[in-house]
């Protein structure tokens, strides 16, 4: 028999799957030892309960028991077993039972499996099949039976448990990789709304997750806001709309007073917008900013039903803290822009009133010399001249004011009333405005005009003054002798213009601000000390309003060019 034992180890010793262990182990010992009825139970980790794994029916048949299942406590005979310092305990003339129904009377064994100094299994036997007396030699067979098991099952839970971690460890080392790698991707996004939907997708696809909410904080109203989620068909779902009392959130707001990083709730309903959809866990990881909490993040189990492990809940942790570090860190950056942004608008709008302030205090002190001179002098030709330029101070004062009047309305115009606009005319007839300024400089205006350009689809009055301002632009920029070329030309459905100067160039700094409104960059002020700044933006808007594209290309002491891309009336 102790052959039998031996061999019997050995075979079972090879098993590497649990369940199959404890199945082979009632088979073989039925069959190789000649054991009647064998039951095998396990014992939970704090020896309160007991559970069923394999055990034999009333008709010898080897069934699955894990049904079976109660606490220690409330059977004397387990709670003999548990109370002795014997490895074996058993009662003769006992009842025998099958599912909980008295089958029989006989002998009855349970044997302790041990681990160290703990019970971890039960290893139980019977007489009710075959009726045999329970002898000593039978006995210590059971408990040299009962023994190898446990042996051979807690070596068998160690290695799993060995495999287990290092399957763990490197699945925690494969996600912190992964983890670095979303991390630089979202790292990336300017925008915040940007940061939020792609943390949902990324933490679905890269990090394994599966259905996802992004919330945030509102100190204002102490309301939580949705970001983006996941829908229970696996879709992104935009939340933004998605607004709550944090203190209606009784599992968070215990979180916050607790200051904890992450929790799980298993076995719970779970929700989509207030609709029950499912069960299954859920689990949030809290976004900590130091000391305060902007938001949470949260995960469950609702699509693929996956089981719940504590690997899910650190790596919700750690996606958790970095999604705050970068919440965070772009809102400061964008806090930083906006308050740049203004300091710049305050700094271009002071440099526009002083513009205008000298823009009107020169025609004005011009007229009121002028009338005071015509108001003292009988020369009727000096007169004269001097009534010439008291209009062309008129004239500026003019310009100035339709510009602002223009900037402002087209600021908060969304459409223009349009017509079809032969594009041809109003460059030809911008050239003939500017013609005289031109020659006052020796500049040369050449135009190349497609004589086929089809029309476009416009308002004929801000086309105008944009193609003036741009031409107006080239000439006040290019020194004597120079060269203004014009061109306009049309492919697919685009009429495109364009304007090439020889003048002083446009620097690379001053080129990311031409089209700012107000904006005049060092040289330019140089050159020509009049001016509003108004110009080119007055352009970009009349362009953007006709759904075109306007471009530009400088080269310091050699030339500018700009091109203006308008759609055609009618598709060519």
């Amino acid at each position: 028999m102790l052959k039998t034992l031996y061999f019997l180890s050995i075979e079972l010793g090879r098993i590497q799957d649990f369940d199959e262990l404890l199945y082979q182990a009632i088979v073989r010992g039925r069959r190789d030892l000649g054991i009647d009825r064998i039951g095998v139970f396990l014992v939970s980790d704090d020896g309160q309960e007991y559970q069923g794994v394999y055990g034999t029916n009333k008709d010898g048949v080897v069934h699955d028991a894990r049904a079976s299942r109660g606490k220690i406590a409330d059977d004397p005979f387990f709670t003999e077993l548990f109370n002795t310092t014997e490895r074996v305990t058993y009662r003769l003339n006992a009842p025998l039972y099958d599912f909980g129904e008295q089958v029989g009377v006989g002998w009855n064994t349970l044997t302790a499996m041990w681990h160290g100094d703990q019970i971890f299994g039960i290893f139980a036997a019977d007489n009710l099949l075959g009726g045999a007396p329970l002898t000593p030699f039978l006995l210590e067979v059971l408990n040299l039976y009962g023994a190898m098991l446990g042996h051979l099952i807690s070596r068998l839970r160690t290695e799993q448990a060995l495999r287990i971690n290092e399957e763990n460890s490197r699945r925690f080392g494969e996600n912190l990789r992964r983890l670095h790698e979303v991390t630089m991707q979202l790292s990336l996004l300017d925008d915040l709304n940007d940061l939020y939907r792609q943390a949902i997708i990324l933490g679905r696809s890269q990090l394994g997750f599966d259905r996802m909410g992004l919330f945030l904080m509102d100190d204002a109203t102490h309301e939580i806001v949705g970001t983006f989620g996941t829908n229970p068909q696996g879709e992104i779902s935009d939340l933004r709309n998605y607004r709550l009392p944090i203190a209606q959130h009784a599992g968070v707001s215990e979180m916050l007073a607790n200051r904890k990083y992450a929790e799980i709730w298993p076995d719970i309903t779970l929700f989509e917008a207030g609709v029950p959809v499912g069960t299954g866990w859920n689990a949030i990881a809290i976004l900590w900013d130091g000391d305060r909490s902007i938001g949470w993040l949260a995960c469950d189990n609702l699509i693929r039903q996956d089981a719940y492990t504590p690997q899910i809940l650190e790596l919700l942790t750690l996606y958790g803290t970095t999604l705050g570090h970068l919440i965070t860190r772009r809102r400061a950056e964008i806090a930083r822009s906006e308050m740049a942004l203004e300091r710049e608008k305050l700094q271009m709008m002071s440099t526009f009133v002083a513009n205008i302030s000298h823009d009107l205090k020169t025609p004005l002190a011009v007229l009121r010399n002028s009338l005071y001179l015509i108001d003292h002098s009988t020369d009727v030709i000096k007169n004269k001249h001097r009534m010439g330029v008291m209009q062309s101070q008129i004239d500026h004062l003019d310009r100035l004011i339709q510009d602002l009047l223009l900037i402002s309305r087209l600021e908060y115009s969304l459409t223009l009333e349009t017509a079809e606009v032969n594009l041809n005319s109003l460059v030809e007839r911008a050239i003939q405005a500017i013609l005289p300024s031109a020659e006052g400089k020796y500049i040369h205006l050449e135009a190349r005009l497609d004589p086929q350009l089809p029309l476009v689809r416009g308002a004929e009055h801000e086309l105008y003054r944009a193609v003036v301002n741009l031409i107006e632009n080239a000439v006040n920029y290019t020194p004597n002798d120079g060269t203004v070329e014009m061109k306009s030309y049309a492919d697919a459905d685009t009429v495109h213009f364009k304007i090439s100067d020889t003048g002083i160039g446009i620097s690379r700094q001053d080129l990311t601000h031409i089209f700012d409104r107000y904006y005049r960059g060092e040289i330019a002020r140089d050159i020509v000390h009049t001016g509003t700044g108004l110009g080119l933006s007055i352009v970009k808007r009349v362009i953007e309003l006709h759904q075109g594209e306007i471009e530009v290309n400088s080269e310091m002491g050699t030339g500018t060019t700009f091109q203006i891309m308008l759609p055609c009336a009618v598709t060519s």
